[in-house]
């Protein structure tokens, strides 16, 4: 698995907002008419993961929340 940039991290972290005891991954900010603060963040690739776009960048959602605990 490639590692996430600290750029990109830094910038999730701003973005999103991690809830380890429900697992759920939410905006922090309005990012869109589509992205809306409070909404849950990403979708489903065809391999089952969660990926969620961070300035074009597609991330493992299980990536970002191993980094935040």
């Amino acid at each position: 698995m490639k590692r996430i940039p600290v750029e990109v991290y830094e910038e999730a972290t701003k973005l999103l907002e991690y809830n380890p005891e429900t697992g759920l991954i939410r905006w922090k900010v309005r990012r869109s008419s589509s992205c809306k603060k409070g909404w849950f963040a990403g979708s489903i690739n065809s391999s089952g993961y969660l990926r969620v776009g961070v300035n074009g960048r597609r991330l493992r959602a299980v990536s970002y929340t191993h980094l935040t605990l």
